[in-house]
């Protein structure tokens, strides 16, 4: 009765070894018990595995059976037990005459996956007297790449990366259906799907589907993220992936940002830029210097503007010594640098 002793009782004991349990499951002669912390703890007769505790030794107090955890779901049969992990995996041990200890005809004394399953159990059930498993099927949608970041290259302010693509797959044991597939979020229409077989479809056990992905960078930005959401009749819809191009922008993408001529006349350096159109606003203020190796020799700061044109007058020193100079152009918050050689 898992109480410690091996005698018969008349009225209720307590079986040892059990905290905070949430379920129970009776075979012929052997007892499980489902805690709270997804764990699984049994007793009674073991001469087949059916304790599935590695052992075919009978046990009189409560042990754990091994090698399984975040478990959901449990059933005894007469001489074999089975479990349900909480990703729809099924574990079984014990007589496998029948069938019954895990798709194997030898008897198995610690719990071994049902591979022919797959994900796809939501419950399980045994009758005590029966040397068989019945289950209720579900379906179950994996991912790859599987949920979290997908890695965009940069393409820069006013390109398209190279698309990506996720690939969604049933590895449960009945129809997948899917809904349709959207992109959310506050820079979500930065990203666009090139692709998608998967939105109001449904796929077999064991097929996959595809959605194409791209990033289409309006401007240079830190770390623009939006979300895919694909919503299907799988507990694990896949309506969380997060698509988030690198934060490191291309070196060419920020010289391009701003080109530059110059012209001078008498005490004065014209300077006439260009600014990319994907240029936001908030960086469209210039900040120009001349320098001869540590020496500045002028400086100019232009106004902010939503033009795509920008001028800047600097005004050059009396005796200005003749020699190679170095101007350098850098944009506001943050900072965009591009620099030319001159010689004056």
């Amino acid at each position: 009765m898992g109480d410690g002793s091996t005698t018969d009782s008349d009225v209720p004991v307590r079986v040892t070894g059990l905290l905070r349990a949430v379920a129970i499951a009776a075979g012929q002669q052997h007892s499980l018990a489902l805690l709270a912390n997804g764990t699984v703890q049994a007793w009674g007769f073991n001469d087949d595995g059916q304790l599935g505790n590695g052992t075919t030794t009978e046990e009189n107090s409560s042990v754990p059976v091994a090698g399984i955890s975040n478990v959901t779901e449990i059933t005894a049969g007469e001489d074999h037990s089975a479990a349900v992990e909480s990703n729809g995996t099924v574990w079984a041990w014990g007589q496998g005459a029948d069938g019954g200890g895990g798709g194997s005809s030898g008897d198995e004394d610690s719990p071994v996956q049902a591979t022919s399953v797959g994900n796809g159990a939501e419950q399980v059930v045994s009758g005590s007297s029966a040397e068989h498993t019945l289950l209720i099927g579900q379906p179950y949608a994996t991912l790859s790449p599987a949920t979290g970041p997908i890695a965009f290259t940069s393409p820069g302010g006013g390109f398209s990366s190279t698309s990506q693509v996720e690939t969604v797959s049933d590895t449960g044991i009945v129809p997948l259906q899917f809904g349709q597939a959207s992109i959310t979020g506050a820079d979500g229409d930065e990203f666009v799907i090139t692709g998608d077989g998967c939105s109001n479809t449904t796929i077999k056990p064991g097929a996959s589907c595809q959605i194409g992905l791209r990033y289409n960078e309006k401007v240079n930005e830190s770390s623009p993220v939006a979300t895919l959401r694909i919503p299907s009749d799988s507990p694990t819809s896949p309506d969380t992936i997060t698509l988030d191009p690198p934060a490191v922008r291309q070196p060419a993408a920020r010289t391009a940002a701003v080109a530059c001529s110059t012209r001078r006349a008498h005490r004065t350096l014209t300077v006439t830029c260009a600014l990319a159109s994907a240029l936001k606003h908030a960086r469209r203020q210039l900040k120009a210097r001349l320098a001869r190796g540590r020496h500045t020799a002028a400086t100019a700061t232009s106004h902010k503007t939503t033009a795509r044109k920008v001028t800047l007058h600097l005004k050059l020193p009396r005796k200005l010594k003749a020699g190679n100079y170095t101007l350098t152009i850098t944009t506001t918050n943050p900072a965009t640098k591009t620099n030319q050689s001159l010689r004056l």
